[in-house]
């Protein structure tokens, strides 16, 4: 939005523009904890939005990112998580996906680079200490999507023993590069490629 209208995405005339519209009822806005003092501001159409757009002659309104993860039983920080990473991955040129949750190993994220078959499956990981072996499909190239520095550190020391090819990210530093204008990489490590 911000690079096809010039304006700044914490201006007041977005600020108006997102409380005019969920006073009106057409999107529902829930701002939630991310990382410690990093909130992030969660949007999504109402019901009444997407009627205003079908009346609109938009035929073809999409199930949100926000509204799959919810279907999920999803809640507060998972959500917010992923939402994020999924927009550091797109806005860095990477098509990013939610992935159907088939079991407990199906990552919650693909990323593909233009012309990429494959991609890479990304889990999120919120738990200081998770299992390991239980939950994740070392078959294939494989990123991972953490809170913070620390915790990516901890889980690239456990990762690089078992995978072969692995990525791993967090959002505290993606968040931070950004802010200061900085241009980064989607994975702050990466190990096993050519």
């Amino acid at each position: 939005l911000q690079s096809q209208i010039e304006i700044e995405p914490d201006s007041g005339s977005i600020k108006r523009l997102f409380a005019n519209m969920t006073a009106a009822g057409l999107i529902h806005l829930e701002t939630v904890l991310l990382i410690r003092s990093s909130k992030v501001a969660l949007v999504r159409l109402t019901d009444q939005g997407k009627n205003v757009l079908i009346s609109a002659g938009i035929t073809r309104v999409v199930k949100s990112d926000w509204d799959q993860l919810i279907d999920r039983g999803l809640s507060g920080q998972d959500i917010s998580m992923t939402l994020e990473f999924l927009y550091h991955a797109r806005v860095r040129g990477w098509k990013a996906d939610l992935v159907e949750k088939i079991n407990r190993q199906s990552p919650d994220v693909i990323v593909r680079l233009p012309g990429d078959v494959e991609g890479w499956n990304v889990y999120m990981v919120t738990e200081a200490y998770p299992r390991l072996s239980s939950r994740y499909d070392f078959s294939r190239p494989m990123g991972i999507c953490t809170t913070n520095s620390s915790r990516r550190n901890a889980l690239v020391a456990a990762l690089r023993p078992v995978l072969v090819v692995g990525a791993a990210t967090d959002l505290q530093t993606l968040i931070r590069t950004q802010r200061k204008g900085i241009k980064s990489e989607l994975w702050m490590e990466k190990w096993g490629l050519p």
